[in-house]
This record gives structure tokens, C-alpha cells and sequence, in this order.
């Protein structure tokens, strides 16, 4: 599973008025697949990266979006658009594919995006600080 816990604050100010998010909370079930295995470093072709489910997203609102919150469907809609773009490039059917063999002759971001498994490895990260 990951979980995200964004610590950015953006702020968009528009004729004085103030707008923003901070605290980006994302937590969902990632999985990376690793596509056509190579004896030889990067040791795949690529990568392809999804969540089977979509992730739960939450955020704190800053300026005038605190005082729309609770009764303006405003900070709600931005929610939800932001969730509804994630779900549409990285939940399936939807994946991200990366390219990791710069040196392969026919570089098909396409295949990388489709299902060819040689088995199955889980790895477990417990934790990663300061990226």
C-alpha cells in the first residue's frame, strides 16, 4: 500500500483572493509491474504502474476554499476532479508505463501498458524518508 502524505502548500491569488491546498493525504494499493525481465541491468524493459482500486485522496484547503468548505460545492468538485484524473491515467485499465531500456530497438510504450507477466514478486518498502 502506499500512502502519501504531502507536505507542499500551493496558493493561486486571484485579485487579491486567496486560494489554495496543503496536507495532500493519497493512500491506495500501488503495483508496479515489471515487463519483460533482462539478464543484464535495468534487468526489465519497463515498468508499468497502477492501482486495481481507486486511492482514497484528502486534503486541507487554504484561503477562502476554508470558508467555502462546508457549504460551497466548490472545494468538493476540485476533489473529486482531481481524483477522476488520477483514476483516469492510473487505475485500471489505466496504467503508466516507463521505458527503462533506452538501448531496446522498438521502444512500445503500448506493450508496456498491457498485461505480460513471466511471474510474480512481491517486495514489501517499509519506509522511505526525504524523497
Amino acid at each position: 500500500d502506499v500512502v502519501y502524505l504531502g507536505d507542499a502548500e500551493v496558493i493561486l491569488a486571484v485579485s487579491g483572493a486567496k486560494v489554495g491546498v496543503s496536507n495532500i493525504d493519497l493512500r491506495g494499493r500501488l503495483l508496479v509491474s515489471m515487463n519483460h525481465l533482462m539478464p543484464r541491468p535495468p534487468f526489465a524493459y519497463g515498468l508499468s504502474l497502477y492501482f486495481p482500486n481507486p486511492p482514497t485522496l484528502t486534503m486541507d484547503w487554504r484561503g477562502i476554499a476554508t470558508m467555502l468548505e462546508g457549504v460551497s460545492t466548490v472545494p468538493r468538485m476540485a476533489k473529486k476532479v482531481a481524483l477522476r484524473q488520477l483514476c483516469n491515467h492510473m487505475v485500471l485499465p489505466n496504467r503508466i508505463a516507463v521505458v527503462l531500456d533506452r538501448r531496446a530497438e522498438n521502444t512500445d510504450i503500448f506493450w508496456l501498458k498491457s498485461s505480460h507477466y513471466d511471474g510474480v514478486l512481491t517486495v514489501s518498502v517499509i519506509r522511505a524518508e526525504k524523497l
